[in-house]
């Protein structure tokens, strides 16, 4: 092996969830009763810590993207990655040397950070029947199935239980199990006109950027992430 681990940070966005992958291995909180951002806590600045001491243990070039995260693994020159389930399929593509040599595991604490996309109606859908039809055929164990087949996370229950998909994709029996065991909360309980979580990653990731990259000391872009988030809560 020629590397240790992955790092997937080609934007903002995914580093910040780089970050809190690991930030939520050391802690449940992100925000203490009042709402109050919990970054400036030991937590907090270890997590940094996290990141910085596994630069110099992944590719020189970090992955811009998971698949891509996924494709590096699969070259089997890497010991362990973390990835979300949805595009941990590329593990087992036509081009990977580890298919038949991997094993999978929760990420340390057993606190999960879960992810994904969501589908739902316009509130000025004039289809709203057919809109909600299409949603209860999409998410139906037969065709939600088919599509993890094809790599994707099913929002039906059923597909994890199905033995010819657990041994095609292995890693998502430990799937099902995080969606009960994450307890992660990423939002504040109080948020007024809504919580835009992009730019609240965005100012994340672009302090954990500039830390990587020696901008900053991480002591420093910790307090800078709470204070400019701070402005959006």
């Amino acid at each position: 092996m020629s590397y240790g681990t992955t790092l997937t940070l080609g934007n903002t966005g995914v580093a910040a969830t780089e970050y809190l992958t690991r930030y939520f291995s050391l802690t449940d909180r992100l925000y203490d009763e009042q709402d109050q951002l919990l970054l400036n806590t030991p937590e907090a600045l270890e997590t940094l810590r996290l990141l910085l001491d596994a630069r110099p243990c992944v590719q020189p070039s970090y992955s811009n993207w998971w698949r891509e995260t996924a494709k590096a693994f699969a070259a089997g020159d890497t010991a362990m990655t973390v990835l979300f389930s949805n595009y941990a399929s590329e593990i087992t593509g036509l081009s990977t040397k580890i298919a038949s040599d991997i094993g999978t595991t929760f990420v340390p604490g057993g606190n999960p950070l879960m992810g994904g996309g969501s589908i739902g109606v316009c509130r000025y859908s004039q289809n709203k029947r057919e809109a909600l039809n299409f949603i209860r055929w999409f998410c139906s164990e037969e065709i939600a199935s088919a599509m993890t087949y094809l790599g994707s996370a099913s929002p039906c229950q059923a597909t994890y239980d199905n033995y010819q998909i657990i041994d095609l994709y292995p890693w998502l029996a430990l799937t099902k199990e995080s969606m009960t065991a994450s307890h992660v909360k990423r939002w504040p309980q109080r948020q007024g006109d809504g919580f835009n979580e992009r730019k609240f990653l965005n100012i994340m990731g672009l302090q954990i950027m500039h830390a990587i990259n020696g901008f900053v000391e991480p002591a420093t872009a910790v307090q800078n992430m709470k204070k400019e988030m701070e402005r959006i809560i």
